[in-house]
């Protein structure tokens, strides 16, 4: 009996250590070793609903302890003819990232050529080891800079955050207008 209790102590130690030794673990909707996240839901800022179609390509800087870096990201956004929200999330080896900003007036507004500056909207960025862990939150000042691309119906937004630390983070969004408001 103590012989087999102890072989069953042993096979449930070996099987715990193996879980942790895995290649990728998904947990809470963030997958650790493809440093991805599966569930955008759980770790966005302001946008609860989404209306826009929007494609993010990078998010790269300096925000707190996060320096240097660049990542590929994720972007989900709402408008209405009074404002647009804009979430940004990346998540790497070396951290993960955020930008969540507001720009009063609707998407219209954003015309090739054009950069145009915003404050006080309730812009973050925010950084920390994982994604919904964060370490720095800071409120920021706003540029957006929009480009035209090959697509008549996209232009491409080039979003940076700059926080009173000086801390810069930059995301390049696409943005389909073709469903625009």
């Amino acid at each position: 009996m103590k012989r087999m209790a102890t072989t069953g102590i042993l096979l449930l130690t070996a099987a715990a250590m193996t879980a942790c030794l895995t290649d990728a673990r998904e947990y809470d909707g963030y997958n650790e070793q493809e440093w991805e996240i599966s569930d955008p839901d759980m770790f966005f800022g302001n946008v609860d609903e989404t209306n826009m179609s929007l494609t993010a390509t990078t998010l790269h800087g300096n925000m707190g302890s996060l320096q240097g870096f660049e990542h590929t990201a994720t972007a989900r956004g709402y408008q209405s003819d009074n404002f647009v929200m804009i979430d940004v999330l990346s998540a790497a080896e070396d951290g993960a990232a955020m930008q969540a900003v507001t720009f009063t007036g609707g998407l219209d507004q954003f015309e090739p050529g054009t950069t145009k500056a915003f404050q006080g909207d309730g812009d973050i960025h925010c950084s920390g080891p994982e994604a919904g862990l964060w370490d720095y939150d800071e409120p920021t000042d706003v540029e957006v800079a929009t480009s035209a691309t090959d697509n008549e119906d996209v232009i491409q937004l080039d979003i940076s955050t700059t926080d009173q630390y000086g801390d810069t983070a930059t995301s390049t969004v696409l943005v389909d207008r073709s469903d625009e408001l």
